[in-house]
């Protein structure tokens, strides 16, 4: 994947866009932003799953991931769904998931999706 060839410098400016944007487009939710918001979350994953030490750099969108999770359907959830997950992995992010109870909405998205 193209990701391992980038600097962990512009890595961590690509998920400060990433996460801006998500916030913006979910603020303004439009229908047809949502391949753009699902494309995000898609990205957010891969990076996740590269560069662990980076997850942390999504703290800023936990809370509007897990209202996607609960409140939308389709690709929004599962994206949001699995992000969440991989997030949680890192055991700082986990107690900040669960306070906001984003293991619960994990655990019941999981019972309706392959996770």
């Amino acid at each position: 994947m193209i990701i391992e060839y980038i600097k962990p410098l512009d890595i961590k400016y690509l998920i400060s866009n990433l996460n801006s944007t998500l916030l913006s487009d979910y603020k303004d939710f439009q229908v047809y932003k949502t391949e753009r918001i699902v494309n995000n979350m898609s990205l957010g994953i891969s990076i996740c799953s590269i560069s662990e030490e980076m997850c942390p750099e999504y703290k800023p969108i936990i809370p509007t991931l897990i209202s996607i999770a609960k409140d939308k359907t389709d690709f929004l959830r599962k994206n949001s769904a699995i992000l969440l997950a991989k997030l949680s992995r890192q055991a700082g992010l986990y107690d900040y998931i669960k306070e906001l109870h984003g293991i619960d909405v994990i655990m019941n998205i999981a019972k309706f999706l392959k996770l």
